[in-house]
Order: structure tokens, then C-alpha cells, then sequence
């Protein structure tokens, strides 16, 4: 396959022939691959007792690991007592048919089913609405009820979940729109979100770790939308459903933590499973002990060394590139260019460039190689990220800001993007996948104007830089510039299967990995010049 022809295949294909899809996995990347490694490496060591020295915080974490890993002291729990815990939160109706709703109120339970939250390093709130893939739900809350013995007919239940998905669907038909994303205080959520009681909710999540919160505190909502129409939608949804939902969606996480095994007195528990299961339980509740303890037991102290400089010289090289921007406009550049506004941009250059498990190997960050593959591959990610976090921050200026025309410009370019990924049709065995370019508008801006921001960072560092290691063997033949755009390919090859492609064209907020390859390639100028893809190859349509 040549460059020109298809870009994606080119960089991809030899991946997939080297590393098929075990059988039994949906979704198979070069993510999902390194994230296995990763899972695989932690869980030996979990799992090996040392007797060397080590911290408190490590102690703890392998205690939890062990802990959970301990089926035979788990085996207390009893159905009674998963129904007091549903109780608890006003109920479960599929478990109980005297349930009634004068008990049930859905901002006392605090459900992530409907909103979920982060305190993230910026001291901001990420709020996004979360799906589940509806024909997997269908088929584990049947089995997990199943465990439980409910007193319905087979005709029951497939209705009760057919409403319970169709709430959800309806959650997702109002979490579509993407870059509509406003900054405000709770007070302000309580005036422009009706039916809800935002500070209640907030002050229960903080109350539980001791922390007072007043009206002032500032919330990034990421999908305004979604949050306006959530108080209608849940004031027309009747509370059985409502709690049917939440029940639903609390059982299928009490599972994780295998107590529906005990409790149908599972004599065969899937060992491998247990242990992936129980580790990353941990990884959620220890995650910065879990990266202390990779990076101190495997040999990478050269890696980190190598890694923490180039962290260094791409958050200059990305200062630099934000300011000579073409796609900002003035009223932006001059937003970017003050000293409040430069400081917002470094503490998100800084978190990606964390040295986390993942994101000091490959395909993220290829140790002792010409720098180009580190700049198309984790630097596009910067880039994506950076460009997401400048249009959360101007989109809702653009109809205030003077020079209406450059809004109305950039309107135009968003719907000559949007048309063209919508134009997108993929046919497999079954059925013709087409992309939704409306909901994926946010995902994609970001991506075409990543790989632009990555590149000028990239020949600004050049211009400081003039490194020139080389790869071996047939590698070798690549440019500098070529092996930037290889980079920015590796990191999306996989080779899902159709389900999974189909969830992707369905629901996902971002384009099939293909696409996210293909279309900003095709319209990166550089790309074409660097390539020499003539007019009429497939990457120069």
C-alpha cells in the first residue's frame, strides 16, 4: 500500500498482520494492546510479595489488591443485603414489587448513572454525560437479575429494560452537541439547569471527604445541552423507571467487585478475570501509587531522563506555535498572548506530559528515536486536547466579539468540516456505517487543528534543534516530516471487530480511528507536499 493511497493502511496495515485480534476482543488497538502489557506487568507485581522496604501508600494499595482478590472472604453477602443497600437509595422496583416512590429521590443518590464529575488538575469540574452500549446492557443486567431470582415473567423484564433503554437513548439523543461548553458557578447552573438542585448534589460529593463548597464555586460544563434539557427530562420520566435505572446501573458496578459470585455461590471463578477485575479496582482508587510503583520497578530511569527533557522542549516549542497560530483570530491571539490567559495553556501541556505508564512508551513516545514520532504521536494529542480547551473557552465569545465576520468564517469552515465528514460511508458484511459530522464536530475540529498545532511546534523546536537520528534498517528511508505524519498514524491502528465499529459509528463523539487518520491528513497541505500526493489519489481527493 502506498502513502497516497490510503494513509491509514499504509501506516497501519503491517500492525494489524503482526498483531491480530485475540479471539474473544471486541475492541483491539494499539491502545487496548499496551494497556493489556500494562495490566499484565501490574499484576505480577501485585501479586509478588517482597520483602524489601517499601512506603505506606504501597502497602496500602497492595492490601486493597489482595483484599479483593480474596473470594473466600467475600462470600458473606447475602440478596438481603443487596436489598438493603438499593433500599438505601429508594429502592430497586425489579426487586421488589411493593416498591413505592414516595421514598425515592434521585438527587439524594448522588447517580453517576445520569452525571458524572472530576476534579481535575486545574481545580475545574469536567461534567459529561455517560452510555452505556445497550445491547451489552440488555444482556448483563439479565443475567445479573437472573443471580437474583426476580419475581418476573421473561415478557416483564424484556419490557422493563426495553423502557430502562429507551431512557437511555433519550439521554443521548440531548448529549449529541459537543462544543457547547460554558464555565459558570452554581448559582448560575441553578438558574440555567431548572428542576435540579445543583448545590445539593455538589455539597453531598464534598460533604463525604469533609470539604464545604458555597454557590461561587465554578463548574466547566461540558455539554450545556445536555444539562438543559436533563431537568425536563427526568420531571417527565416516571420514578419507576428513574430508579429502575439507577438501580440497574449500581448493580452492574456492585459486580465488579464479585459479590454476585458469592452470592449465586460461584464455585468456579475465572481466576485471570478476578485478577483484571481486582486490578483495576485498584488502578481507580491508587492510580498515582500504581504509576509510582511501574516506573520504580521496570528498568526506565534513561526513558524518564530522555522523556522529562523533551516534555521540557515541547511545552515551548506548543507556547510558541499557540501564539503563531493561523486559525486563531486576533481577539483570540491577543486572548492567548496575555500572561493570565499563556498560564491556562501550561498546566494542560504539563498534565499531558505527565510521565504516566502509557505515556512513555510506545506509540506515545518512542525512546532514543528521531524526535518526529514523539511529536506526531503524543504531541497531536496535545494538540487535539489544547485546541478542545481554546474552543470550550471561545465559542460562547464568538457572537460577542466585534470583527463578526471571523466568527461567521469560522461557522463556515465548522460546517465545511462537518459536511465533509458526513459524507463518510463505510459498508461492511451487514449493514452501511455513515458519521454523524453534527456530533462528532467537536472531535473532529480538534483533530484536523491538532496535527496543524503538533507540526509548527515540531519545526519550531527544529528550527533550535537540527537533530538528525535516524531509524534503521527500511525505516530509514523516511523524512524527518514523514516519520512526524507516521507517528500521528501509529497511534490509531487497531483492527476492532464489527460490533465495536458499530458502537463506534453510532454513539461515539469522536470519528472511527480510521477517519481521525484520513481526513485531517487530506486536508493538511503539509501532508500532501510532504508525501507528494498528487490531485486525485485517494489522500488528495
Amino acid at each position: 500500500m502506498k502513502a497516497c493511497d490510503n494513509f491509514y493502511e499504509f501506516a497501519c496495515g503491517g500492525w494489524k498482520r503482526k498483531f491480530p485480534r485475540p479471539f474473544d476482543a471486541k475492541q483491539w488497538s494499539t491502545w487496548t494492546m499496551l494497556k493489556e502489557k500494562i495490566t499484565e506487568d501490574m499484576i505480577e507485581m501485585m501479586s509478588t510479595r517482597n520483602v524489601e522496604k517499601t512506603s505506606l501508600a504501597v502497602k496500602k494499595t497492595k492490601q486493597y489488591f489482595e483484599s479483593c482478590m480474596d473470594s473466600e472472604n467475600q462470600s458473606n453477602a447475602t440478596i438481603s443485603d443487596l436489598i438493603n443497600l438499593f433500599d438505601s437509595i429508594g429502592g430497586f422496583p425489579l426487586l421488589n414489587k411493593s416498591w413505592s416512590e414516595e421514598n425515592f429521590d434521585w438527587q439524594k443518590v448522588q447517580p453517576p448513572q445520569l452525571l458524572s464529575y472530576e476534579i481535575s488538575f486545574d481545580n475545574d469540574f469536567e461534567i459529561i454525560a455517560v452510555r452505556d452500549k445497550t445491547s451489552e446492557f440488555r444482556e448483563e443486567i439479565k443475567k445479573k437479575l437472573a443471580i437474583l431470582k426476580i419475581d418476573l415473567s421473561d415478557k416483564e423484564l424484556e419490557e422493563y429494560i426495553d423502557e430502562l433503554i429507551d431512557f437511555d437513548r433519550q439521554l443521548f439523543q440531548d448529549s449529541k452537541s459537543y462544543i457547547n461548553t460554558e464555565n459558570m458557578s452554581l448559582l448560575q447552573m441553578e438558574y440555567a439547569f431548572k428542576g435540579i438542585d445543583w448545590f445539593q448534589i455538589f455539597s453531598q460529593i464534598f460533604n463525604s471527604v469533609g470539604f464545604k463548597i458555597t454557590t461561587v464555586e465554578q463548574i466547566l460544563i461540558k455539554n450545556y445541552q445536555y444539562f438543559r434539557n436533563l431537568g425536563d427530562r427526568l420531571k417527565s420520566q416516571n420514578s419507576r423507571t428513574l430508579a429502575n435505572y439507577i438501580g440497574a446501573k449500581l448493580l452492574l458496578e456492585i459486580d465488579k467487585y464479585r459479590i454476585l459470585d458469592s452470592i449465586s455461590n460461584t464455585k468456579e471463578i475465572d481466576e485471570r478475570a478476578l485478577r483484571v477485575a481486582c486490578y483495576h479496582l485498584t488502578e481507580n482508587s491508587f492510580h498515582n501509587v500504581i504509576n509510582y510503583k511501574y516506573l520504580q520497578h521496570n528498568d526506565v530511569s534513561k526513558t524518564l531522563e530522555e522523556f522529562n527533557k523533551f516534555r521540557m522542549q515541547m511545552k515551548e516549542a506548543f507556547i510558541l506555535a499557540i501564539k503563531q497560530s493561523k486559525w486563531m483570530s486576533d481577539n483570540g491571539k491577543e486572548w492567548a498572548n496575555s500572561k493570565e490567559k499563556n498560564s491556562y495553556y501550561f498546566p494542560i501541556i504539563c498534565h499531558l506530559l505527565e510521565p504516566t505508564l502509557a505515556a512513555i512508551q510506545p506509540p506515545f513516545f518512542y525512546s532514543f528515536a528521531p524526535i518526529a514520532l514523539n511529536f506526531g504521536a503524543i504531541g497531536t494529542i496535545i494538540g487535539h486536547e489544547i485546541v478542545h480547551k481554546y474552543f470550550e473557552s471561545k465559542f460562547n465569545e464568538f457572537k460577542n466579539i466585534k470583527n463578526q465576520s471571523v466568527a461567521l468564517k469560522m461557522m463556515e469552515n465548522f460546517d465545511c468540516l462537518k459536511n465533509q465528514y458526513s459524507k463518510i460511508v463505510e459498508h461492511s458484511v451487514n449493514k452501511v456505517y455513515k458519521i454523524n459530522g453534527s456530533r462528532t464536530l467537536g472531535g473532529n475540529i480538534a483533530d484536523n487543528l491538532g496535527v496543524q498545532l503538533a507540526f509548527s511546534a515540531y519545526k519550531i523546536f527544529m528550527t533550535a534543534n537540527d537533530i538528525g537520528i535516524k531509524l534503521p534498517a527500511a525505516m530509514s528511508r523516511f523524512t524527518r516530516k514523514q516519520l512526524f505524519f507516521i507517528g500521528y498514524a501509529n497511534v490509531w491502528c487497531n483492527n476492532h471487530d464489527e460490533s465495536f465499529i458499530h458502537q463506534q459509528f453510532e454513539f461515539d463523539v469522536h470519528s472511527p480511528s480510521r477517519y481521525r487518520v484520513i481526513v485531517p491528513l487530506q486536508n493538511s497541505e503539509t501532508f500532501l507536499r510532504t508525501f507528494d500526493c498528487k490531485k486525485g489519489s485517494y489522500m488528495n481527493p
